[in-house]
């Protein structure tokens, strides 16, 4: 029988204990749960190299060094990768001739040695960056943090880096296939990672098989990761799983957040158990993988409207996944907080107490469900019946998807209930919300400005009319120059606008003119709507071009005839035109 190289990584795992294996070699000694000894390939007086029988792995927190009998063999007895796998299985007694095998483990091999190169070179050279490590501690990122998730940094400019990894046997094509260095169109090279801080990303094996970059320059981009490849997929890993996977299988519990920062930050205020997805939204692999550790994992993504759609994603996602015990938890934090800034603004007593009362996937799903509007008619409820029969589709668990389809239908007669029970009572509620909101003292400011979050294809024709308006309320004046802003700098991309709006607008200001698109207009047609907003914007501009107009009026009087120009008598009939233009309209 023919074995391939995991075959006799495993069967080594299982027969036989690694510290036992490199008692032949070291001095290996027992320190509570692991195996520890002084490291073999650098100089020092206290043990940093562990051993991990159940994975079957070593590594050195002195030089970096790690991997498996067949990476010790290598570098210890300076074999060949054919003889240090002829040593393990002729200890074995097992029978390997698989060449192609070979080759392919000995170029991971080869990666995994460019990669931990690297990773030393980035660690020695953040040391000398005061400005960087300072701008980490202003982050919130503690030293040990930086220590434990092996930070660090990549200069402008990385002479020394090429001349180091030329020395070790790596040519500059391995550079630019490895992910390092980047060709440009003019056939000049760069350094992807130049001018930031890096963070190595480790597999389930603790090989490092990527890194991720933030910039501290003023660069538009701020994060980038390693390219995929063979050796690198996104989806295939998570950020911090192998320095909190203690902690994790400690405390049962996973927090599963989007970026580097967000575990290294939560990691300084003795959260150890949250993982980053690297910016996907959830994989499959991914989800599986915590799975494997926690029933029910919790999702916390930023509070803004990327996050916020991220979240709906991968509770929709996840449905095509779900087993009996296995589930998802949200948490969904205040517009445009982070888990890191949540925590400054709070503490970390709160945030674990909001953690224990995240929403069930199940809650999720039905709020997903349910657009924010008061439509309680026969079609909007056959819709929600569409929707609900979508997505219980997806469930592939039989049971599952019958309770799904269940609770689903439950909540959506609920909610068609009240709604209808309360339409009695709607004009009165309606009436004390702006009696008793000392907003509504300016009534047409609010809507045009809900006008301009809600119904860009409307308010983005009059820009010009609207800017010529001064709010009374000075937050909705501000906030108006900055929507208008917006529009012009997003060049009609959607996506942005909303995305740009959302980040800079308060949770409860995007939900109270919510409430006033709710209340005025969301019910009428589109001309209507169309209507409803121009006369809006008359009512608003009408006191303006009163004022403008008899103003030219007092300058006309107090003028000689001989001094009135026909600018003047024109600007002024055409402010007066423009007055009973509108107040036309009013009577109509």
């Amino acid at each position: 029988m023919n074995y391939s190289i995991d075959d006799i990584l495993n069967q080594f795992k299982n027969r036989i204990l690694l510290s036992d294996f490199l008692s032949r070699y070291l001095d290996v000694q027992k320190k509570g749960n692991t195996y520890v000894c002084r490291c073999p390939f650098h100089h020092e007086k206290t043990p940093s190299f562990t051993i991990n029988n159940q994975k079957g792995l070593f590594y050195c927190f002195g030089c970096g060094t790690g991997g498996n009998v067949i990476t010790f063999l290598t570098k210890y007895n300076n074999n060949s990768f054919p003889e240090a796998l002829k040593v393990i299985t002729d200890l074995l007694g097992l029978k390997f001739t698989n060449q192609l095998k070979i080759e392919e483990h000995r170029e991971n091999e080869r990666f995994y040695k460019f990669t931990n190169l690297i990773n030393n070179y980035f660690k020695k050279n953040l040391i000398a960056q005061k400005k960087v490590i300072n701008y980490l501690v202003k982050r919130g990122v503690d030293k040990p943090s930086i220590s434990r998730f092996e930070l660090g940094f990549c200069g402008e400019e990385n002479i020394e880096l090429e001349r180091y990894l030329f020395n070790e046997g790596f040519k500059r094509s391995d550079f630019i296939n490895y992910g390092i260095t980047i060709n440009t169109k003019y056939n000049k090279t760069f350094h992807r990672f130049q001018n930031r801080i890096t963070f190595p990303i480790f597999d389930y094996n603790n090989n490092i098989v990527g890194f991720g970059g933030r910039t501290v320059t003023q660069s538009k981009i701020k994060y980038i990761n390693s390219p995929e490849s063979n050796f690198f997929k996104k989806s295939n890993n998570l950020f911090g799983f192998r320095q909190n996977i203690d902690s994790i299988k400690k405390s049962n519990q996973i927090i599963i957040v989007e970026g580097y920062m967000d575990v290294i930050s939560l990691h300084t205020k003795n959260i150890s158990n949250a993982v980053a997805s690297l910016g996907t939204a959830l994989s499959e692999n991914q989800i599986k993988k915590v799975w494997q550790l926690v029933d029910n994992p919790i999702v916390c993504f930023d509070g803004d409207l990327p996050g916020k759609n991220a979240m709906d994603k991968v509770a929709i996602k996840v449905l095509k996944y779900l087993q009996p015990g296995k589930s998802l938890r949200f948490f969904k934090l205040p517009l445009n907080e982070d888990p890191d800034n949540y925590i400054q603004n709070n503490n970390v007593t709160k945030f674990k107490q909001e953690l224990e009362s995240s929403k069930d996937l199940c809650e999720q799903i039905w709020e997903n469900l349910i657009d924010k509007t008061d439509d309680y008619t026969p079609e909007y409820s056959v819709l929600i019946d569409k929707k609900i029969n979508d997505l219980t589709k997806s469930i592939t668990n039989p049971g599952l998807q019958r309770e799904y389809s269940k609770f689903l239908r439950e909540r959506k007669n609920n909610y068609f209930w009240e709604k209808r029970k309360s339409r009695l009572y709607r004009s009165k509620k309606d009436k004390k919300f702006f009696e008793d909101n000392s907003f509504v003292k300016n009534l047409n400011e609010l809507i045009i400005t809900s006008y301009l979050i809600f119904e860009y294809e409307i308010s983005r024709n009059y820009f010009e009319k609207v800017n010529m308006i001064n709010f009374q309320n000075k937050f909705y004046e501000n906030l108006k120059k900055e929507i208008t802003l917006i529009y012009l700098e997003s060049n009609g991309n959607m996506e942005t606008i909303q995305k740009k709006i959302h980040s800079s607008m308060k949770l409860q200001d995007i939900e109270f003119l919510a409430k006033i698109r709710d209340t005025h207009y969301v019910h009428l047609e589109k001309k209507k709507k169309l209507k409803f907003f121009e006369s809006t914007l008359n009512a608003s501009r009408l006191p303006i071009l009163i004022k403008e107009r008899d103003l030219l009026k007092n300058k006309l009087i107090e003028k000689k005839d001989s001094e009135i120009s026909k600018e003047y008598l024109g600007k002024y009939e055409k402010l007066n035109q423009e007055i009973n233009s509108i107040l036309g309209k009013e009577t109509e």
